[in-house]
């Protein structure tokens, strides 16, 4: 219909009452209006590996499970509308969710982490920091025992201002210990969530 050819993202239920969510897709694909339109699964039942194959050969982008929280569901829904950079990133980002307490100009502060990856991380602030501002993260991720303390630096700040961005900063590890870097990359490669 009309209504779909002007969608950016569609999220496809996979049981829906007439038809699968598959089938759905299958037909969208065979439209040329809407063989392009970026899609995201969502299920409530466990998925079978044969599914999720049948979810990759349609183009489908990836899958989510109906239980997802909102901020996770928003996250993926923001790195598929809006993959700013993703093509030049060196490590993919997944959701992280905690309390990280930070120093900048030895002034500690508490922001919450919103996404992490190898390489940096995106920390939410209230503190407007500028950019190439060197700060001390103290940040624990789930699953891995203790905190973890990462020197980093300012590479982006979003402000309130800024449409479908949320108020914060995106930092770059600087140096990073042995067993700190295989910890993140241990969680990363574990949270992965896309097909």
């Amino acid at each position: 219909s009309e209504l779909v050819t002007q969608l950016d993202l569609l999220i496809v239920d996979l049981m829906l009452p007439d038809l699968s969510g598959i089938e759905v897709v299958a037909r969208l694909r065979q439209q040329p209006a809407t063989r392009d339109l970026k899609v995201l699964a969502a299920t409530a039942l466990l998925t079978e590996s044969r599914v999720i194959e049948q979810l990759r050969a349609l183009g489908v982008l990836g899958l989510v499970d109906k239980s997802t929280p909102p901020e996770e569901l928003l996250f993926r829904v923001n790195h598929l509308l809006h993959p700013i950079g993703e093509e030049k990133r060196a490590a993919p980002r997944v959701l992280a969710s905690g309390i990280v307490e930070y120093q900048v100009h030895g002034v500690a502060h508490r922001g919450f982490l919103y996404n992490i990856s190898t390489s940096g991380a995106f920390v939410r602030t209230t503190e407007t920091i500028t950019v190439d501002t060197e700060v001390n993260l103290v940040l624990s991720l789930p699953g891995i025992a203790g905190t973890m303390e990462v020197r980093c630096l300012v590479v982006r700040l979003q402000t309130q201002g800024q449409p479908n961005r949320i108020p914060g900063v995106a930092v770059r590890f600087l140096a990073l210990s042995p067993n700190i870097s295989q910890a993140i990359e241990d969680y990363v490669r574990r949270h992965q969530q896309y097909l």
